[in-house]
């Protein structure tokens, strides 16, 4: 028995000795003491790791003495007696320009390194997050904002930097942390939760927790848009391609795979395009993303980005779990009063991905409308709150900017009022300035047409303050031209402050100018420059009962039924069923939808923001029927829009419409309106014939495709201005079928044959503004005998 007894012991003993040690350490850069990123640490056994954003790693040793060899670009290779704690290792800078190391000076391609890109980009839908079916995580982010000179800022234009702490202060300039709760269902529907937020120096943060997610959590993107500009992915089929890549390192790591670490910067005869320089780390076994570092090649005499990101392995598939982004503002040269350099502003976000579970049980009625839902008590949450949650502690410099501009917004009354009306940014968004429990309608106080010139108003409603159910407008305006007074009132009721319903009842005194069509979009667009060029109208009186609703997440609606008065201007009548008709009294119900394929962006309390990109794809359909005095029709009209980016070739915009009418209909309601040639020499409208005059065709029937084709820079200085060509065109075609109904002084045209125009232009882009001029040219079979009464001229403003 004892002889069994010291067998076992000496078993024990000897699996104890034959374990590794779990070593952890940090890598710092010896001059700045900041942290060195996806650094190679290899042991003994020529097995190795990374570090972390943090310069943190762990890696096992036969025991505690034995040297590791940490090596780094553009840093000189190190190795480390280890030691049981405080392994915090210094790297010493050798080259600073990391591409005279790690990158030939022509274009030849590394063939190895070329071979494993594409390797990693066949593999892309295996290792691409957003090819699961779906995921769940938590994150933790923080942001810091401090100041340096220019000059510092431009050598770290191209690097991802630790922030800098002032050094008479200790402190950073501004500060702001938040956390999310993230799910994600394929194909693109997301919910992401801002249940915590913080924001030095102000009690009440609003929505500014948001900043912390400028970030993209996966480099499997064709590109990334950042302040406005679109970035191109080196591990992209796309841009592959534009790229030189060089395998600079390698490690076997833990698993026994290799994981290859690639050097990226574009073919010189690509340095036109926005492109990035950097490094990747490609595991060897599946060819997945480990880490990355990129940064743009060029930057702006205004900006700079950077950004960092590491994955590991989670349930099977990679996974990112920490992601910095960098983003620099810069000032000009120098200050032209005091003949000295301006700080830039530096602002460095990071985030901490945990808790993350791989293809969950998501069902789609559990996700929001909206892709980001923010918390009405994110920004009251207590510190033990967020010491749950905080990923790594505050360090003594956060602790110190939280202290002092806390104490700043608590000692000055007039930060706190400020922070009181934070709110009214969200109202001012959608058009609405608050003043306690009512809101002034910006809409209502000027609007603009053909018909009145120009008409003044007023418009008030309630708003959550006053109830969250229950919701109260009213409006009215005088125009100037017709010189008649239009006035309006509405009820809306919502059973649900987070639920996207809602029923309302409606009456207007107003007019409904001719032809217009109904999928225009209200606001600030171009587009509605439709509006002063259209001078004819009916007075209507309406009553309407609406509801608004979304469909399947991404679909705005809106179901209605109402009754409307009509009085026909400009000599108008119509004869049916043998009576003439100079109004009519219509009862009329149908469904407006729209949607850009995406869920809606924002939504806090009773702020409700869609956040669309102006290029996003979107589809819009109107439907209605319609029925009295003589008129019994059925009207449908829609639109696709959309953009495709060519690259370095320029943009392409198109957007294809129609519309069919059956059944007799007044005539404010035919497709008359379509063309915005009124003058030769005019704003162009995208979306309408730029030659065309309004009211020249009458259609009940019509298609039309317009398109628009920008190419890349002709010329250009830097990033500071540059000229492309504008190539416009335009073709539709329509027919006319009305029975059972006479329209009176008016004269109805087909467009029965097709209609063609196309144009040509210059656009000037600055940082500041786009200018342009285009001559549009009507050719084909409606063109006019004489050359000049074909043309005309177009300015052209930003889209």
């Amino acid at each position: 028995m004892r002889r069994i007894v010291w067998c076992a012991l000496l078993f024990a003993a000897s699996q104890a000795m034959g374990q590794d040690v779990l070593i952890k350490g940090r890598v710092l850069d010896s001059a700045t003491r900041k942290p060195v990123s996806f650094a190679s640490v290899v042991n003994s056994s020529q097995r190795g790791t990374s570090t972390n954003l943090d310069g943190q790693f762990s890696i096992p040793v036969r025991q505690a003495g034995e040297t590791i060899t940490i090596s780094s670009i553009g840093y000189r290779k190190r190795t480390w007696r280890t030691r049981t704690e405080g392994n915090e290792i210094l790297l010493t800078p050798g080259t600073t320009d990391m591409e005279a190391i790690v990158i030939t000076p022509n274009d030849n391609q590394d063939p190895l390194a070329l071979r494993i890109i594409r390797n990693a980009i066949d593999n892309r839908k295996i290792n691409d997050p957003e090819e699961l079916s779906g995921f769940s995580y938590n994150s933790y982010s923080k942001g810091v904002v401090d100041t340096l000179k220019r000059d510092g800022a431009r050598k770290q234009a191209n690097r991802v930097t630790a922030p800098t702490v002032n050094a008479d202060t200790g402190r950073y300039q501004f500060m702001v942390e938040s956390y999310f709760e993230h799910k994600y269902k394929k194909p693109g529907l997301y919910n992401n939760r801002m249940t915590a937020q913080r924001v030095s120096g102000l009690g009440n943060p609003f929505v500014i927790g948001l900043v912390t997610q400028i970030q993209y959590y996966s480099f499997y993107k064709d590109d990334f848009t950042m302040l406005g500009a679109a970035y191109y992915n080196p591990v992209s089929n796309k841009y592959y391609k534009r790229y030189v890549f060089n395998l600079v390192d390698s490690i076997r790591g833990m698993d026994d795979e290799t994981v290859y670490i690639i050097s990226f910067r574009p073919r010189y005869k690509s340095m036109g395009m926005n492109l990035m320089r950097g490094q990747v780390h490609i595991h060897g076994g599946d060819y997945a993303i480990v880490n990355v570092e990129a940064s743009a090649y060029f930057s702006s005499s205004t900006s700079a980005i950077s950004f960092k990101q590491t994955y590991e392995r989670t349930q099977g598939h990679w996974f990112p779990s920490q992601l910095q982004t960098q983003l620099l503002l810069l000032p000009q040269e120098e200050n032209e009063r005091t003949n000295e350099q301006d700080a830039a502003v530096k602002f460095n976000v990071v985030s901490y991905l945990k808790d993350v579970v791989i293809n969950p049980e998501l069902k789609r009625s559990t996700f929001s409308n909206y892709s980001i839902v923010v918390d009405e008590q994110s920004g009251q949450r207590t510190d033990a709150y967020w010491n749950e949650r905080r990923t790594v502690p505050l360090d003594m410099s956060e602790q110190r900017t939280y202290r002092h501009l806390d104490s700043m917004f608590r000692a000055d009354p007039e930060i706190r009022k400020m922070n009181n009306r934070l709110d009214a940014v969200g109202y001012l968004a959608s058009g609405k300035i608050p003043l306690g429990k009512f809101n002034i309608d910006l809409n209502e106080i000027i609007k603009l047409n053909g018909y009145e010139n120009v008409r003044l108003g007023a418009g008030f409603s309630t708003n959550d303050r006053f109830s969250e159910h229950h919701k109260l407008g009213i409006s009215g305006g005088y125009g100037f031209k017709d010189g008649a007074w239009k006035y309006g009132a509405y009820y809306e009721y919502k059973p649900s402050r987070d639920a996207d319903l809602s029923f309302g009842i409606l009456y207007r005194k107003d007019i409904q100018l001719w032809g217009i069509s109904n999928l225009l979009r209200p606001g600030l667009d171009i587009r509605n420059y439709q509006y002063i060029l259209s001078n004819r109208a009916d007075d209507i009186r309406r009553l309407e009962l609406y509801s608004r609703f979304r469909l399947m997440k991404k679909v705005e609606a809106r179901a209605f039924l109402n009754w409307q008065e009509r009085s026909f201007n400009h000599g108008y009548s119509y004869v049916a069923k043998g009576q003439t008709y100079p109004g009519a009294t219509l009862y009329e119900g149908g469904l407006q939808l729209t949607t850009r394929f995406r869920q809606a962006k924002l939504k806090f309390g009773s702020l409700q923001l869609n956040g669309f990109r102006k290029d996003d794809p979107r589809l819009a359909l109107d439907i209605r029927y319609g029925s009295g005095d003589g008129l019994n029709y059925f009207r449908i009209e829609g639109l696709y829009e959309n953009n495709l980016n060519l690259g370095r070739a320029g943009k392409f915009w198109y957007t294809l419409s129609g519309g069919h009418i059956s059944g007799p209909a007044p005539y404010a309601l035919l497709f008359s309106n379509m063309g915005t040639g009124k003058r030769s020499f005019d704003v162009f409208v995208p979306g309408t014939f730029a030659t065309m005059a309004p009211y020249e065709f009458t259609n009940t029937s019509y298609a039309a495709l317009y398109t628009e084709f920008e190419t890349g820079y002709i010329l250009q200085q830097r990033k500071k201005w540059g000229i492309s060509l504008f190539f416009p065109n335009s073709l539709g075609i329509g027919r006319y079928d009305q029975q059972n109904i006479l329209h009176l002084n008016v004269v109805p045209r087909a467009m029965s044959q097709l209609y063609t125009e196309t144009g040509l232009g210059l656009k000037f882009r600055s940082r500041t503004r786009t200018l342009g001029l285009a001559a549009m040219y009507r050719y084909g079979n409606y063109a006019a005998s004489n050359f000049g009464d074909n043309l005309y001229f177009r300015i052209l403003v930003e889209r």
